[in-house]
């Protein structure tokens, strides 16, 4: 499928936070990963976003529906980190998953930005297709796997 990225507008963030919501919900219920799922974030927390100079969210659209985003953050606030791109959060909503989507657009984001330093981006260990397609598209695993909590276990990963 191809898609386009778009960026998303604070116009546009009602349906940025019901998707939030619609994506990572089924992982908040299977998880419990209140302090940090994405599903928990206020819209007020997600409109701090776009007064971010750092920060660029986009919607993932396909045949002119938007189907999932990602939030590009560029490190530039962090000297050991500078001209380094950090994913988080990103998805792709249930109906859409497993066709390639996200895919295309780790390989438009690659396009769009050049980082020195490269890209960092973490998930949950458990979530074994995520785990698949961020080694697949080259991401290296950094670190030990951190334990969250009873349920799951963190993941980070990095690409030059």
């Amino acid at each position: 499928m191809n898609i386009e990225l778009i960026k998303v507008q604070l116009t546009d963030l009602s349906e940025l936070t019901k998707m939030l919501k619609t994506i990572f919900t089924p992982l908040l219920e299977k998880y419990h990963d209140n302090e940090i799922n994405p599903a928990n974030l206020s819209q007020e927390r997600i409109a701090r976003w776009f007064a971010q100079d750092f920060t660029t969210v986009y919607f993932v659209r396909t045949d002119g529906k938007n189907v999932g985003f990602v939030r590009v953050i560029e490190l530039k606030f962090f000297p050991e980190k500078r001209e380094r791109v950090r994913l988080s959060p990103l998805g792709i909503l249930p109906n859409f998953q497993n066709q390639g989507l996200a895919q295309e657009m780790f390989y438009q984001l690659e396009q769009l930005y050049h980082p020195k330093n490269g890209w960092e981006l973490d998930t949950i260990f458990q979530e074994k297709g995520n785990v698949h397609l961020y080694e697949k598209l080259g991401y290296k695993r950094i670190g030990e796997v951190q334990r969250y909590n009873e349920f799951m276990d963190l993941v980070a990963y990095e690409k030059d």
